[in-house]
């Protein structure tokens, strides 16, 4: 790992880990210091992915790391946590279908949504919406209606957001 830099100084990796620890980062407010921390501290984008190799080796703040490998080119890494962190939360489902979605891996991205439908136990709105979308492009009506069945019954799934979104659709849509 490349030392950092602060204020055109070099900083020992053990140094800046000190400071980090120092400047008391495991408060519940983390999420917004380390965004202030990381800016007082780094300046160029190596500096933030070794800030950001910092905060995901200190354990508690792996989200956030994820954000900054993200920001600053390590997609790997990103993708990576994501993947790793799919749970009971629809944030980190909606935030990989979007990132397959805009890399062109909609395989991927259907995958997730799919994923999404049996384990999320938070709003699947978005999960529906691209697979909607997804059958309506593909012209499977069968997989569409089923969908579009299952939606209206979930509790977790607001039928009227999803409606919106599929009225772009209108020509041929199947609800």
């Amino acid at each position: 790992m490349m030392p950092s830099m602060l204020i055109g100084k070099e900083i020992p990796n053990d140094l800046f880990l000190h400071m980090f620890e120092i400047l008391n980062v495991q408060v519940l407010e983390a999420e917004s210091q380390e965004v202030d921390l990381s800016n007082e501290l780094c300046v160029k984008a190596d500096e933030f992915l070794a800030f950001a190799d910092i905060m995901d080796n200190f354990g508690y703040y792996k989200k956030e790391a994820a954000h900054l490998y993200h920001k600053y080119g390590r997609d790997d890494k990103y993708v990576s946590y994501l993947e790793t962190h799919l749970g009971k939360e629809s944030e980190t489902y909606v935030a990989l279908i979007n990132y397959y979605k805009e890399h062109d891996n909609f395989d991927g991205a259907c995958r997730v949504a799919e994923q999404a439908l049996e384990k999320c136990k938070d709003d699947l709105t978005e999960a529906f919406i691209y697979l909607l979308v997804d059958a309506e492009k593909r012209e499977d009506k069968n997989k569409y209606k089923k969908l579009y069945n299952s939606a209206k019954r979930r509790r977790l799934a607001d039928i009227n957001r999803i409606d919106q979104a599929l009225s772009d659709l209108k020509p041929g849509s199947y609800n």
